[in-house]
C-alpha cells in the first residue's frame, strides 16, 4: 500500500480509482451492514448498546426515526437514488462526513469494488486500523499531515515538501537519505521513499496530482417510507394519545408490523393493555407530517 502526505485539497491522480475525501461531492450509500454501522461506534457517534440495537438493519433510512443523529447521517447517504449514473462519471469523489469519518470510509470500501484513494486525515490510530482491515493492497491512503502510525502499514511513501509536521520523518532517516531528500526538495515538490523493514531509501519515480474541493449537497430523509407509521400515530393522537391495544389492532386492520415498528422506535409505549404516545412520538409525528406535506 502507498501513503501520500500532501497539503490540504491535494490528491494523487490515479486512473480508475474512486476517491473518499473530505470535500467529495458524491453521497454515500444507504446500504449498510454491521461492519459499516460499527464505524459509528469508533466515531463516538453512538454507544455500543445503540450499535447492538441497530446492527441488524441494512438500510440507513430505516434508522432515521431512532434519533436525530441517524437522520442527520442519512442526509449524506442518498447514493442509491442516483444508482448506476455514478459509474459513468470520469472522476468519482465520495464525501467523508466530518463527524463520522470511519463510517464514511467503510461505507465506500464495502459498497464499491474499484481501487480506492482514502483520505485518513480525520482518523485516529484505532479508526485507521479498523479501516485497514477492509482495504486492499492496491488501495492508496492520503494524509494532510505527517503521521508515523501509518508507515508500518505501507511499503511506499510520497512526502510533499509543504505537508504539516513533516519534520518527524527526518529523525527516522539515515544521514545520506536525509541529505538526498533535502537536495530533491530544491527541485521537486515531493520525495518518494521505499519503506522496507524500517529502512528508508529514495526512489526515482513520478506522480501527478490534482487539487479537488467541491460543495456537498445534503438531502432530507425520505419520509414516504414511514407513511404507515404516521397513519398509526395519527390515530393515537386523535384519541388523546392513548388507545387500547384492541382498538388500535382494529384500526390498523391487524397490521402488527407497523405497531411493532412504532414501539421499536420508542414512538409508542405499551402500558397495561394500552398504547400510549411518547413525547418522542409526538415530536416525530409533527416531523413526519411536515416532511410528507413538503414532498
Amino acid at each position: 500500500m502507498i501513503v501520500f502526505f500532501l497539503p490540504r485539497k491535494m490528491y494523487p491522480r490515479m486512473e480508475n480509482y474512486v476517491y473518499i475525501v473530505e470535500d467529495g461531492c458524491l453521497p454515500l450509500s444507504s446500504t449498510v451492514d454491521e461492519d459499516i454501522l460499527y464505524g459509528l461506534v469508533l466515531d463516538n457517534v453512538i454507544s455500543i448498546s445503540d450499535f447492538h440495537r441497530i446492527c441488524s438493519y441494512t438500510d440507513l433510512f430505516d434508522l432515521s426515526l431512532f434519533g436525530d443523529i441517524y437522520e442527520y447521517i442519512a442526509e449524506y447517504c442518498w447514493l442509491n437514488k442516483i444508482g448506476d449514473r455514478v459509474k459513468e462519471l470520469r472522476e468519482i469523489f465520495f464525501h467523508i462526513i466530518r463527524i463520522a469519518p470511519t463510517f464514511s470510509i467503510i461505507n465506500v470500501l464495502k459498497n464499491f469494488d474499484k481501487p480506492r484513494v482514502i483520505d485518513i486525515t480525520f482518523l485516529n490510530n484505532e479508526q485507521l486500523r479498523y479501516v485497514y482491515r477492509f482495504s486492499r493492497e492496491n488501495d492508496v491512503v492520503v494524509s494532510h499531515y505527517f503521521r508515523l502510525d501509518v508507515l508500518n502499514l505501507c511499503d511506499k511513501m510520497i512526502l510533499h515538501k509543504n505537508v504539516e509536521r513533516q519534520y518527524f520523518i527526518y529523525s527516522k532517516l539515515n544521514p545520506s537519505a536525509r541529505d538526498e531528500a533535502f537536495r530533491i526538495f530544491k527541485d521537486k515538490e515531493y520525495v518518494i521513499f521505499n519503506l522496507i523493514n524500517g529502512y528508508y531509501s529514495i526512489l526515482d519515480e513520478e506522480y501527478n496530482f490534482i487539487k479537488y474541493s467541491k460543495k456537498f449537497i445534503k438531502k432530507k430523509a425520505d419520509y414516504s417510507r414511514f407513511k404507515d407509521v404516521l397513519e398509526l400515530l395519527d390515530e393515537v393522537v386523535k384519541n388523546g394519545g392513548v388507545l387500547t391495544f384492541k382498538m388500535l389492532y382494529d384500526v390498523t386492520e391487524g397490521k402488527l408490523d407497523v405497531l411493532a415498528e412504532a414501539l421499536n422506535y420508542n414512538l409508542l409505549e405499551h402500558r397495561q393493555g394500552q398504547i400510549v404516545l411518547t413525547s418522542r412520538g409526538l415530536r416525530i409525528y409533527e416531523r413526519l407530517k411536515k416532511g410528507l406535506k413538503a414532498m
